[in-house]
C-alpha cells in the first residue's frame, strides 16, 4: 500500500449544496459529485488515502484535544461558565456524546449506545443548568463519550469509498452532501466546542493544555 513519495497534481470537484455554508461544502474528489466548481491543488503523498481517512483522522484529533483540555478540571470547575450564556464543560461533554450518538443512530439504523435522557440534557438548544446534581458524573460522561465516539467511528470505517460518496439520510443534509462530508463536519463541530473548553480554562486561570 505504501508508495514512494510523489507530488501529485489533482482536481477536487465539489458539488455546491445550497443548504450549506461555503466552508462546509464537500472537497472530496468522488465520482458521484458534480464537477463544478473545480479546485486545483498540489499535494505530497506517500500512501493512498480512502474517502473515510481524512474525516476519521480529524475526529480522532479533535477528541484527543477535548480530553487534553479536560485534564486537571475538578468537579467544581467542570461547572464553570465564563459568562452567564456560556456552556460549562459538563454540558459540552454530554453534548458531544449525544451528537455523535444521534448521528450514528440516524445513519446506521442501530440502537443508541448512551442513556435516553441525554437528549433532554444535552441536545442543541438546551440550556445548561448550574446545578451539578442535574447531570451524570464526570466518569459516566467520559464513558458515554467514548462509547458514542467508538460506535460512530467504527460504523463509518466499515463503509467503502462508494458508500462514503452516497447522500446521508433525510434531515442530515446540513452536515454535508455525502457521508465523507458528514464525518468532516462532526470533527469541525467538536473543534468548535474545544474552543469553548479553551475559554473555560483561560477564565479559570489554568495553564495552556498545549505548548
Amino acid at each position: 500500500m505504501v508508495a514512494s513519495p510523489a507530488v501529485i497534481e489533482g482536481v477536487f470537484k465539489a458539488r455546491t449544496n445550497p443548504m450549506q455554508p461555503a466552508f462546509l461544502r464537500p472537497v472530496y474528489n468522488i465520482p458521484l459529485l458534480s464537477i463544478t466548481p473545480t479546485r486545483r491543488f498540489i499535494m505530497t503523498t506517500a500512501t493512498s488515502v480512502s474517502a473515510t481517512e481524512p474525516g476519521i483522522s480529524a475526529m480522532r484529533f479533535a477528541r484527543s484535544a477535548t480530553l487534553k483540555f479536560l485534564e486537571g478540571l475538578t468537579d467544581e470547575q467542570l461547572m464553570h461558565r465564563p459568562t452567564p450564556e456560556a456552556n460549562h464543560a459538563t454540558w459540552i461533554l454530554g453534548h458531544l456524546a449525544y451528537v455523535d450518538d444521534s448521528i450514528y443512530t440516524k445513519v446506521s439504523g442501530h440502537d443508541s449506545v448512551i442513556p435516553s435522557n441525554y437528549k433532554a440534557l444535552f441536545d442543541s438548544g438546551t440550556t445548561p443548568s448550574d446545578n451539578a446534581s442535574d447531570y451524570p458524573s464526570k466518569d459516566e460522561l467520559l464513558t458515554n463519550l467514548e462509547k458514542a465516539h467508538t460506535a460512530f467511528i467504527g460504523w463509518f470505517e466499515s463503509l467503502s469509498d462508494e458508500q462514503m460518496a452516497s447522500a446521508p439520510p433525510e434531515g442530515l443534509e446540513i452536515f454535508g452532501a455525502n457521508f465523507a462530508c458528514v464525518v468532516a463536519t462532526l470533527a469541525w463541530h467538536e473543534g468548535v466546542h474545544n474552543g469553548q473548553l479553551i475559554e473555560i480554562r483561560r477564565t479559570l486561570g489554568l495553564p495552556r493544555a498545549f505548548g
